[in-house]
Formats: structure tokens, sequence, C-alpha cells
């Protein structure tokens, strides 16, 4: 028997072909915006997440996060544009971005916001399919690298200081707060 004519192929597509609407079903609930409700301050002024994020969104926003880019190449400025352009919405975007431009935020304050944003999303995925959207890392043997023993602590009026996780640990439950997980 030798190669399927087109039409036959076409024919078989046709059949493998599924349908799907983009109704809900029945009794269940519209997804909630991952991002209602999260805010940053930056020099006293708070900004909100009012972008629309569908699923889509989300999983865009999380490659970006993801992808690593340095910060100062044009793909990276790009990257940083989209990502939170997506976020905040037209409208909180555009003051975000005349806030930066007279404040001369530095783009380290930009990234982190965005690594706050990515992890809200990504604690949204959690609760929303219980497990993580990435396997977490299991623990091994041995010294962990630096990058796993430090946390970012930042003031959001410019200045980042890097702290040791567990005087990061210390203060959180000096002061009352939850202890933050790596």
């Amino acid at each position: 028997m030798g190669k399927p004519s087109k039409a036959q192929q076409a024919r078989r597509n046709r059949q493998q072909r599924r349908n799907y609407t983009s109704d809900l079903p029945p009794g269940s609930e519209p997804v909630r915006n991952p991002l209602d409700g999260v805010e940053f301050t930056i020099d006293g002024e708070v900004f909100a997440c009012l972008g629309e994020v569908t699923v889509l969104d989300a999983s865009e926003l999380a490659a970006a996060a993801m992808a690593g880019l340095d910060y100062r190449s044009p793909a990276g400025l790009s990257m940083i544009a989209q990502f939170l352009g997506t976020a905040f919405g037209p409208v909180e975007y555009l003051r975000l971005k005349s806030h930066v431009r007279e404040h001369g935020t530095p783009p380290e304050v930009l990234v982190q916001i965005m690594a706050e944003i990515s992890a809200a999303l990504e604690e949204f995925t959690i609760g929303a399919t219980g497990r993580p959207t990435m396997p977490q890392p299991s623990s091994s043997p041995g010294q962990p690298d630096r990058a796993d023993q430090m946390s970012r602590v930042i003031s959001l009026h410019g200045d980042v200081t890097v702290v040791p996780e567990a005087e990061l640990r210390a203060r959180a439950e000096a002061a009352g707060q939850a202890v933050p997980t790596t």
C-alpha cells in the first residue's frame, strides 16, 4: 500500500480535528485575573497591576521572566516593556513609564518588580492547579551555591541590598511576618 492521497490525508485530518468553545461550562465561575490586587509603591506612589491577564498572557509573562535576558540588551529592554505593559495595563503602564522617567528609577527596580509579578503569577498558578508551573528543585548534598543562599530585599526607591537568607528569615520572624520560602 502506498502513501495516502492528499484527499485521504485531508479526510483523516478532519476526522481528528476537535471543536472547542470559549463558553464556560454551566455552573463554573470565570477565571479571575491572576494579578488582581497586586500593587507596588515606588517613591511613595502606588501602581496597580490592572492588565487583563489571560492564561496566554500569564504564560507569556512567565516565559519572559524565565528567559534570563540581560535587561541592558535590546531584547531585554523589549521584554521589560512588554512584561510591564501587559501586567499594568495600558493606562497604568503609561503612568508608571512617566514616573520612571521623571524620577530616574533604575532598571534593577523594574526587574525586581517583574520578579514579584512573576512570583504572583506562580502563586496563582499553584493555587489554581495545585502544583507549580515548574518542578521544584530537589535538595542536593553539599554546599548550595551563592544564588541559593541569598534573597533580595529591595527598597522601591532604587536601593538594592542583598541579604543572606538566614538574616532575611530572622528579620521576618522578628517582625511577626510570614517567613519567606525559597
